[in-house]
């Protein structure tokens, strides 16, 4: 019995029943069988379909469209005549002879329903986003499942500067708010703006210059998420430091602001449309907690979003989890991971070309992961023009730059990202990238004192254990470089020095550098 076998998860393909592709279907033949796969007893009325594919022609043209695409679906199926089927009001398939011969993987991007299928429709677009968000709804996790409670489609997020007397600190709050925003799928809404009514169902970021004794004066039992007292001022600076840098500082206030900001964001209760705002910052808390590369109801909801609100942020923060699947050593096939951070990369540019978190972010995984050295500089340096407060566009640029050689300049910019970076949930990742700058410079002393306040801090984590134990080997420190060594078989139990050697191995700026050059006698001392 001939059959269709259709493979919809990941890129759209068909086959007949000895495997082979049916190749010669146009895009909006392959539109009609998307619908038809997908729909109920898999039929769907003649009007249904040329509302989805032809939705910006007269309804008598897209009949006759509709028409022509008939008859090449039935010219192209051949043998297959007795599986697609259309009368004058109705197409459908035969689901008897239908095969679907795949299932959903919530957490690959290159594995959404019909990844590959481009219609430039605005209604099939606008459908294909619904039939895939309904799928992440169902198959992932139950926290996900409830449209009704994910809040706003597009999560808003509102700025009251309505107390704030200072200039200065009106500066300062919209450069946090704006940061809290390409770091989440928030669009921002200053006070006094159309949609930006304080009604106690959308988070607020209010921004005072001086501390009171009470909060959220005039907004009821409305939940904040900021008040005065986590306030954005001056106050927060020292300028009798020895170590004061005006600028300098300023910018960390606003990076620790900017944390503060996405930790409450994570955690907030009480508004009734904060759902989107919420997961989409515990979502990067996941992300930092080096969790998320292991969880697939982050992936999944990051792809969900994705398909809700079109945001490139969603892309860039699944690709660069792909880097930590990578650097942990838990990655599958190489040259697929590759494939689909490429692929991830380039939709979350062309969607977003403008967001500094999101030209920081594929930066990262250019370099790190896919060894394009001289475009992820071109980004980071892209993404510190549109934001000089980014601490990571800051680490990121000085990645590429040891990746490239220029150790100098990427000391310095991994120690600036450093300086500006407070306490973010992100601060064991630059403080990683300015140990490995500083190995590549010889400062071994603050390279080592680095690693191990990063492993104190996130002892799992196993790149400063790596470079530690490099350093030690360089330093001569016998004792010290066996100690590593054999924290570091912990975390890797099939860790070897060989493995320094390895291209693939996850060290690159080390095996670029010659740092290895005339370390390899340490099985000697075993």
């Amino acid at each position: 019995m001939n059959r269709l076998h259709a493979h919809i998860h990941g890129n759209f393909v068909l086959r007949t029943s000895d495997g082979a592709d049916i190749e010669t279907l146009g895009a909006k033949a392959r539109g009609v069988l998307a619908v038809l796969l997908v729909a109920q007893n898999m039929r769907c009325s003649r009007s249904e379909m040329v509302a989805l594919l032809w939705s910006d022609r007269g309804h008598a043209q897209g009949l006759a469209s509709l028409r022509q695409v008939v008859a090449d679906i039935r010219g192209v199926f051949g043998a297959l005549k007795d599986v697609f089927f259309a009368d004058r009001s109705s197409l459908w398939l035969n689901p008897e002879r239908v095969v679907i011969d795949d299932a959903p993987v919530l957490s690959n991007w290159n594995s959404r329903l019909f990844h590959d299928l481009v219609i430039r429709d605005d209604a099939f677009t606008a459908w294909l986003s619904e039939r895939r968000a309904e799928l992440m709804r169902k198959e992932s996790h139950p926290r996900y499942q409830n449209p009704d409670e994910r809040g706003d489609p597009e999560p808003v997020l509102v700025c009251d500067e309505s107390p704030v007397d200072a200039t200065l600190v009106t500066g300062l709050s919209r450069l946090v708010v704006n940061s809290v925003a390409e770091w989440t799928p928030a669009k921002v809404l200053y006070s006094g703006q159309t949609g930006a009514e304080t009604d106690g169902k959308r988070p607020v970021l209010l921004f005072q210059d001086r501390l009171h004794d009470k909060t959220a004066t005039g907004f009821g039992s409305m939940a904040l998420l900021w008040s005065s007292g986590r306030a954005v001022s001056l106050h927060t600076l020292n300028p009798g430091s020895p170590e004061f840098d005006e600028q300098r500082d300023r910018i960390k206030v606003i990076n620790n602001a900017t944390s503060r900001a996405i930790i409450e964001l994570a955690q907030a209760e009480g508004c009734t449309h904060t759902a989107g705002v919420n997961s989409g910052a515990e979502a990067v808390l996941e992300i930092f907690g080096r969790r998320a590369h292991r969880d697939e109801h982050v992936r999944a909801y990051l792809l969900e979003q994705f398909d809700i609100d079109h945001r490139g942020i969603h892309l860039a923060w699944l690709a660069f989890l792909l880097t930590y699947s990578f650097g942990e050593r838990e990655a599958g096939d190489r040259t697929e991971i590759c494939e689909e951070a490429e692929s991830l990369v380039s939709r979350a540019l062309e969607l977003e070309p403008h967001n500094s978190m999101v030209l920081a972010l594929t930066s990262y995984v250019l370099s790190f992961l896919l060894g394009d050295y001289h475009l992820a500089r071109d980004l980071a340096a892209r993404a510190i023009a549109l934001n000089k407060t980014n601490p990571l566009a800051w680490a990121f640029i000085g990645a590429a730059n040891c990746y490239l050689g220029d150790y100098e300049t990427a000391y310095t910019q991994t120690n600036y990202a450093r300086a500006i970076a407070g306490e973010g949930p992100y601060r064991y990742l630059i403080d990683t990238l300015a140990m490995i700058g500083a190995t590549m410079v010889g400062r071994l002393e603050q390279a080592r004192v680095l690693s191990e306040s990063v492993r104190m801090t996130v002892p799992d984590y196993k790149p400063p254990l790596r470079y530690l134990y490099a350093i030690h080997l360089k330093m001569e420190s016998h004792d010290k470089a066996l100690d590593a060594r054999r924290k570091l078989k912990i975390l890797e139990p099939d860790f070897d020095d060989a493995l320094f050697f390895d291209p693939t191995y996850p060290i690159a700026a080390l095996q670029k550098s010659g740092f290895l050059v005339g370390i390899q006698k340490l099985n000697s001392w075993v």
